[in-house]
């Protein structure tokens, strides 16, 4: 029984493999496509965005967060403690986007016959993530004006990056179901809104 529990480790290893096989010149080509979102991009379906990037997000929110809530503190004169469950909140609620959000999408396009691959569907994610670490980190400047122009920034370029390489994918598709791409758009404003209000909320100062 162990050893055949060993040999479907193996198994699973070495199938799941080829989704982390990228090089990092690859790896950081594709990621600065993903700031582009007017390039034609590659097809995607290594799985080593759909871990890194988000990963780097929620950690990037959490310790910004508590920098913002800190500036927000000292400007105030209010008392300031290091706030550990948004770590846990942003793991939440970005590993939990980026793990449904794709897996809905793959579903429809499976149904609808559109040419998407689940690991293209998570990866296309992954990367689509980029672009919020710097609006996490443009988020610490205490003006709402700032905060709300570097989300909506940030949504732009990677809303943008997610239709960019969806629409040849659907257009190909015999029903070509474009309200998914819609679907897609509102799921990824919604969860931008919910990130700047629950991390970057704080009492700002008037510009």
């Amino acid at each position: 029984m162990l050893l055949l529990l060993l040999l479907l480790v193996v198994a699973l290893i070495k199938y799941y493999a080829r989704y982390f096989d990228v090089s990092s010149v690859e790896f950081a080509r594709r990621l600065g496509l993903a700031f582009l979102p007017i390039a034609p991009h590659p097809p995607l379906g290594d799985l080593y965005a759909t871990m890194w990037i988000p990963a780097t997000l929620i950690f990037t929110i959490a310790v910004t967060s508590n920098f913002a809530a800190y500036v927000a503190a000292q400007s105030s004169g209010a008392s300031w403690s290091y706030n550990f469950h948004h770590m846990l909140l942003a793991l939440s609620v970005i590993s939990g986007y980026v793990g449904l959000a794709p897996t809905v999408l793959a579903g429809l396009a499976y149904w609808y016959d559109v040419p998407l691959a689940p690991s293209s569907a998570y990866s296309l994610y992954g990367y689509a993530s980029a672009p919020l670490v710097p609006a996490a980190m443009a988020c610490i400047i205490p003006h709402e004006i700032i905060r709300w122009s570097a989300v909506g920034l940030a949504f732009l370029v990677s809303a943008g990056f997610l239709v960019r390489n969806l629409v040849p994918l659907i257009s190909r598709a015999v029903a070509s179901p474009w309200w998914v791409v819609g679907l897609v758009v509102l799921a990824h404003a919604g969860v931008m809104v919910v990130v700047k209000m629950l991390f970057f909320e704080y009492v700002a100062v008037d510009v």
